[in-house]
């Protein structure tokens, strides 16, 4: 299979375990709502994370990006609440607007070629500990972790030059 369409098993709810050709190319919402996927194994030239290629795929746990990656597309990982690590590869730039917003997140570390994170990108990952930012990020967007009520501590680095409205409200345990 060489190419996989907009929501091509969007909701199938039974999917526990999908293999991509190594070659495909993945369109928008391809496992959006499958509610039993835990396993996908993603093509190795994949570019951009397609938008909401994983919303609501409450019981996905295991994705590895290929170092391919550049892009993780908005909404992409949105209430993966069982999704409690992934590695972000070192070519990835961006990260859009809600991009694992009420994820099962409990550790992030965005690589230094990260210079761009989307409004909401993290919001209410409430088991959210840790975040490590990149070194060359310049602006905070608004409510981009907003309602991680687990966060204890952050570090800005000194790149930062603006932080936007409610980028850690409701962080209620942040300390430092």
């Amino acid at each position: 299979v060489l190419n996989v369409q907009e929501a091509a098993f969007m909701e199938c709810v039974s999917l526990e375990s999908a293999r991509v050709s190594p070659r495909a190319e993945l369109d928008r919402m391809v496992f959006q709502g499958c509610i039993s996927l835990q396993t996908v194994t993603l093509p190795q030239n994949l570019t951009s994370v397609p938008y909401q290629l994983f919303a609501q795929c409450v019981r996905l746990s295991l994705v590895e990006l290929p170092h391919s990656v550049t892009y993780i597309s908005p909404n992409a990982f949105m209430y993966c609440s069982s999704l409690k690590e992934i590695a972000i590869p070192g070519g990835v730039t961006g990260i859009g607007d809600n991009a694992f917003c009420d994820s099962g997140l409990t550790r992030i570390y965005l690589p230094d070629s990260v210079t761009y994170l989307g409004p909401h990108a993290f919001q209410t990952c409430d088991d959210l500990v840790s975040v490590r930012l990149p070194k060359t990020l310049k602006l905070l967007r608004r409510y981009t972790f907003h309602g991680c009520t687990s966060l204890k501590e952050i570090q800005l680095p000194d790149s930062l030059e603006s932080i936007e409205d409610n980028a850690f409200g409701m962080c209620t345990s942040l300390q430092s």
